[in-house]
């Protein structure tokens, strides 16, 4: 039986990435809400982009408060008894675009999906 180790993320970047320019890699973090609008929680999504093509394109299109869809996956570590939880992008198996909203359309004139 095949396996799947696959996360998809779809919010907003919380700060402008990163590029490791030792390791050739960069790094963003993605925020998603969930629960209602009264106890909305965010949730902030470490991400790891190891493929050469999709670090540039991140690099050079990607900023803070800009929606993006990202697919990749799951990693756990741990250092010093403490546990991390990362999404890796690698040249295999994992996307990332960038979803704007069109300002031609208001929000409550949007579709529910």
């Amino acid at each position: 039986m095949q396996t799947v180790n696959q996360v998809t993320i779809l919010g907003h970047c919380a700060v402008d990435p990163e590029f490791m320019e030792n390791h050739d890699y960069c790094k963003l973090v993605v925020t998603t809400n969930s629960g209602s609008k009264e106890n909305r929680k965010a949730h902030h999504h470490k991400i790891s982009v190891f493929d050469p093509f999709k670090t540039k394109f991140i690099m050079d299109y990607i900023k803070k408060g800009m929606i993006v869809f990202v697919q990749g996956e799951v990693q756990y570590s741990k250092v010093d008894d403490k546990y991390f939880t990362s999404i890796v992008l690698g040249k295999f198996d994992s996307r990332v675009e960038l979803c704007e909203k069109k300002s031609s359309v208001a929000d409550d004139d949007a579709p529910p999906f």
